[in-house]
């Protein structure tokens, strides 16, 4: 039974369950009131929690990113990356990788690189990217070492646990040994022990692989008297499971087929359908040991799904070679040569050889097979005719060699149909292809032409009530100051004071509204002070309070972006004035090389994913096609009553036409 990614998991939890390291004097004053979510959420995920842990980490970065604290957001980012991969969603995780990883950069702080490096490490072991997953450990292991005294034994002790995990799922189990030596000398120096079964159950799992068994039950024995004093759904499922292994290569088939099923229905009540997937194929491998064929298959169907769901190619290959096995002991050789094409096609290896020498045995077997059962009839045939022994072996002979040209036959035609079958797909693929460009190109030009007249006619009626309504609004108040210098005596009227005061104000909100379809700030002092000042108007109203922050803007982007960007910004604090119903907003900006983050956050009343298309949220959708026009991405983090997080990536270069849509019609001056 191999371990492949049993300690993935204990070892995600070790790193975001560590506390944080020193060294960051900025935030002294900060930690304490910054650790209250940190120390809830480690709690929640030590119990396997991870949606209460994950609520609570978010709390925290929305905490840290209104404190303007960088070290804070990058902090909370990585521990928000590291529980979204323990609860194996690797999606959410590589998306909080990506948004933290500038920060990390930019920070140059040892303590964050490591973790960074750390945690999307065993990431890549979850997705079984052993070369990349070595890599990023090795480069935290070098960093903390370098730090000597300041690195704290527990996250060091979880790296090169990671690392052991890392060689024994190459099969290196010699190597992991010498990991595993160094994390058990680090154990010593931790007052903490909840990890501590996680550490001996590595050190089990390497002892397995080596076939130390008398070493491999110690190791058993202690994690499983430490998990028994932490508890852990996680562990308590890996332990259970590393027994099932021991025993079978002990040649006790019925403990291990106990142990294994313990563990399998320890995943079943605590939900952790990748174990449940994982250790029900291992029990069905032991039921087909014993012959049990029946209930090795409805194992694997209820493993199967699951594998997909998780995308894991190596476990579903494994799950298809038991079904091969069954169908083969059940004589339906077709059967069995389609569930060993299907292991083959997930199967890590690309030797199209071997694969191919393996379909051709099952036929041969099919063909003999065939074979036998005529040759049986001929044999009957031939004792009651009584032939005679040359004609006999002439015949034999005969029909061997047309079984042997019969098979060549079916060989090539086998072999041509494959070719002309692959040939035809990529034929497919490449049609497919070529449509969805075009289709992709028209939905540009299509989408680039709609946005070109929706400024064009915003900048010809900004000009409309520039020029038109402006003049007549001048010219009324020209004749109110003729007629106020005739009949001075007016200057007391109440309704006249009133009818002079409202023309004023319906010039100001006509300029108003001519400004905000093509602000001429925007044009002259750029996107960032525009911006600056949108914030601040929405603020003066009391209702909503929006916090402006930019990093890297030094540079101005080109006038069709910023110009994109800021009826984005308008479009999304429109919305959360509308719909919200929120007291406070943060907008960010962070530039990185070529590329601009945009970050719009409220603690508003969110509303629930999927339903960005109803009534309260249909701006939503502009938004999106003006990021797609800019090459950008958009995704939206949101819960019933727990706010609403909008990220924009946007490549910080001219966007595919960067023609300012309005440069054909001159912004009216004011």
């Amino acid at each position: 039974m191999p371990h492949r990614l049993h300690l993935a998991l204990a070892l995600t939890l070790a790193g975001i369950c560590a506390s944080p390291w020193t060294g960051q004097a900025q935030t002294q004053a900060q930690g304490e009131d910054m650790m209250y979510f940190r120390e809830r959420a480690s709690t929640h995920a030590r119990k396997g929690a991870y949606d209460s842990a994950i609520h609570l980490y978010r709390m925290g970065l929305q905490r840290s990113r209104r404190l303007d604290s960088r070290y804070w957001t990058a902090r909370y980012g990585l521990w928000m990356a590291g529980i979204h991969t323990a609860a194996t969603r690797f999606d959410s995780a590589e998306h909080y990788y990506r948004i933290t990883r500038p920060l990390v950069e930019t920070l140059r702080n040892d303590s964050l690189s490591a973790q960074y490096h750390q945690n999307l490490g065993t990431l890549r072991m979850y997705q079984n990217d052993y070369e990349a997953a070595a890599d990023h450990m090795i480069r935290s292991v070098d960093i903390m070492e370098h730090m000597h005294d300041k690195a704290p034994a527990s996250v060091l002790m979880s790296a090169y646990s990671n690392l052991s995990g890392i060689f024994n799922g190459t099969g290196q189990p010699d190597k992991a040994l010498a990991y595993d030596r160094k994390a058990l000398d680090a154990r010593h120096r931790i007052a903490d022990p909840a990890e501590f079964a996680n550490l001996f159950f590595n050190a089990a799992v390497t002892c397995l692989n080596l076939d130390d068994l008398p070493n491999a039950r110690r190791y058993l024995d202690s994690a499983h008297t430490h998990e028994q004093r932490h508890p852990n759904p996680g562990t308590q499922i890996n332990i259970l499971g590393a027994y099932g292994t021991y025993y079978a290569k002990r040649g006790n088939p019925d403990s291990a087929l106990q142990a294994t099923e313990q563990a399998l229905n320890a995943a079943r009540t605590h939900g952790e359908d990748y174990y449940r997937s994982e250790q029900a194929i291992h029990a069905a491998r032991l039921h087909l040991q014993d012959g049990r064929t029946d209930q090795a298959a409805r194992l694997v169907a209820e493993a199967l799904p699951l594998a997909e769901g998780f995308s894991d190619f190596q476990m579903m290959s494994e799950a298809y070679r038991v079904l091969k096995e069954v169908e083969t002991r059940r004589g339906d050789f077709r059967a069995a040569l389609r569930y060993d094409d299907l292991g083959d096609r997930y199967a890590d290896s690309v030797a199209t050889a071997k694969t191919r020498d393996r379909i051709l045995t099952l036929e041969a077997r099919y063909e003999n097979q065939k074979k036998e059962s005529e040759l049986g009839s001929l044999q009957l045939e031939l004792a009651a005719k009584e032939l005679a022994l040359v004609k006999r072996n002439r015949l034999l002979l005969s029909l061997g060699l047309a079984a042997g040209i019969l098979l060549a036959v079916l060989t090539l035609l086998y072999r041509n149909s494959e070719h002309r079958r692959t040939l035809s797909e990529k034929d497919a693929h490449h049609k497919a292809d070529q449509l969805a460009a075009l289709e992709r190109q028209r939905q540009v030009e299509s989408m680039q032409s709609l946005i070109e007249r929706e400024e064009t006619e915003r900048t010809r009626i900004a000009r409309d009530l520039h020029d038109r309504l402006g003049g007549l609004f001048s010219t009324i108040r020209m004749y109110f100051s003729s007629l106020l210098h005739d009949k001075p005596d007016l200057d007391n009227e109440p309704l006249f004071r009133k009818g002079i005061d409202l023309v004023h104000q319906a010039s100001e909100e006509v300029r108003g509204v001519a400004h905000n379809m093509m602000p001429e700030v925007l044009l002259q002092i750029g996107l960032v002070q525009c911006t600056r000042e949108l914030c601040a108007a929405i603020s003066a109203g009391r209702e909503l309070k929006v916090s402006f922050q930019s990093y890297g803007m030094g540079q101005r982007l080109q006038p069709s972006t910023e110009i994109l960007i800021h009826r984005i910004l308008q479009e999304l604090l429109n919305n959360t004035m509308k719909h919200a119903r929120a007291t406070e907003a943060i907008v960010q900006f962070n530039r990185v090389g070529e590329q601009l983050h945009i970050t719009v956050e409220d603690n508003g009343v969110g509303f629930a994913p999927g339903r960005e298309s109803d009534g309260h949220h249909t701006g939503l959708g502009s938004v999106r096609d003006r990021v797609r026009y800019l090459n950008g991405q958009l995704s939206i983090d949101t819960e019933p009553d727990k706010g609403t997080t909008i990220l924009i990536d946007i490549p910080a270069g001219p966007p595919p036409d960067s023609r300012t849509p309005a440069q054909a019609h001159p912004h009216p001056a004011t």
